[in-house]
Parts: C-alpha cells; sequence; structure tokens
C-alpha cells in the first residue's frame, strides 16, 4: 500500500522471483549431485571402495531418517493447516481446492521420480561390487534422478506461494474476505503448506527407499 503498484505488475514480478528462486535452487541441487555422482562413479570404476552390507546399513538409516523427518512434518502441518481452515474457512476450503489441483502434476512428476530411483536402486549393488560396465550406466541414471528431485524439492514455494495468492484472489472476488479475515491464519495456512510439503517430499525419499525400509 506504500507503493502505486497493480496487482498484475506485482503477479508478474512475483512469477519472475519464483521462477528465479525455482532455477536457483534446482541448478545448485543438481550440479551439487550431479559433480558428487560423477566423482563416486569414478572411484566405482577404478576400485571398490565399499561393503554391500555397509551399503545396506547406510540405506536403512537414510530410509528411517526420512521417516521420521516427515513425520515431524506432518503433524504440525496438519494442525497449522486446518487451525487456519478453521478461522478462515472459506479461504482454506478455496486453498485446498487448489492444493488438489497440483495432484496431477505433482503425480506425473512422483512418477518420473519413484522410476528412476528403483533404476538406480537395481543397480546400486551390482555397481557397487566393481564392475566398470555398470559403472557409466549407474552414474548416467542417479543424475536423471537428481534432476527429477531438484525439481520436486524446489517446486515447494513456487506451488505454495501461487496457492495461497490464488485462494487469497479468490475469496475476494468471489466469496468475500469478511470478518473472520486475519493474517494469522494465512501464516497458519501458509506454515501448514510448507511443513506439509516437506512430509510429501520426505514420502517420496522414503519411497524410493521402501526395500531398504522393509528390510530393516
Amino acid at each position: 500500500m506504500t507503493h502505486a503498484l497493480s496487482w498484475q505488475k506485482y503477479g508478474l514480478l512475483l512469477l519472475l522471483l519464483l521462477i528465479f528462486r525455482f532455477l536457483m535452487g534446482y541448478l545448485s541441487q543438481f550440479y551439487n549431485g550431479k559433480v558428487r555422482t560423477e566423482l563416486i562413479t569414478q572411484s566405482k570404476s577404478v576400485e571398490n571402495t565399499s561393503k554391500q552390507a555397509r551399503f545396506n546399513y547406510g540405506k536403512k538409516t537414510q530410509a528411517l531418517n526420512f521417516l521420521f523427518v516427515g513425520w515431524s512434518q506432518l503433524v504440525p502441518g496438519v494442525l497449522f493447516f486446518f487451525g487456519g481452515l478453521y478461522v478462515m474457512p472459506h479461504f482454506g476450503v478455496l486453498t485446498l481446492i487448489i492444493l488438489l489441483l497440483w495432484v496431477l502434476p505433482m503425480r506425473w512428476i512422483k512418477k518420473n521420480q519413484d522410476t528412476t530411483h528403483q533404476n538406480v536402486v537395481s543397480l546400486q549393488s551390482e555397481s557397487d561390487e566393481f564392475q566398470p560396465s555398470l559403472s557409466k550406466q549407474w552414474g548416467a541414471l542417479k543424475i536423471k534422478a537428481i534432476h527429477w528431485d531438484s525439481i520436486n524439492k524446489n517446486a515447494r514455494e513456487f506451488i505454495i506461494l501461487t496457492t495461497l495468492i490464488s485462494a487469497l484472489i479468490l475469496s475476494q472476488f468471489y466469496v468475500g474476505i469478511s470478518g473472520d479475515a486475519s493474517l494469522l491464519a494465512i501464516i497458519m495456512v501458509l506454515r501448514g503448506m510448507q511443513q506439509l510439503y516437506t512430509a510429501y517430499i520426505m514420502s517420496q525419499q522414503l519411497s524410493g527407499l521402501r526395500g531398504y525400509f522393509i528390510n530393516s
């Protein structure tokens, strides 16, 4: 309100900011993982530095970590989100509807993510047993999995903020934000979505390690 900026310009600037944030996060995470994978691939093609038991133990530890982190985010996320929905029901319902519309693209991303991770897991133990012929194939699959991980994790702000702002706009124009409007409720919904999305990411990571988790 201190700047004469139309909502169209504000929306465009925010969209550019979100795209920039997504690209920066994606490129940082992707190339970080890519370089580490290339180094591991090179070491695997030269010598066997890891044992199968140690490998399995590491994967089980990762799976348990994803489980506990996801659970710690899921519970408060649900409480925050539905707390905001209780205070501002129209806004909360619209937010929930918009989130459901994200299900299809998110399921498509998850399908590709799970497929690539499953391919990596199927080759992981074989590649770990010093088979240079599988090393390059493992590296290529791992980089592809990192690609989908980077998209999935860094889409959080884009999905959450566009959902929040769209719900606010729809509430204003079609429902009318009445006296129950509360900045605290909006913050609760926002925080709830952030934690739920983190729990969603953890569930996807756990899905990629499902076999190791079940065996543990």
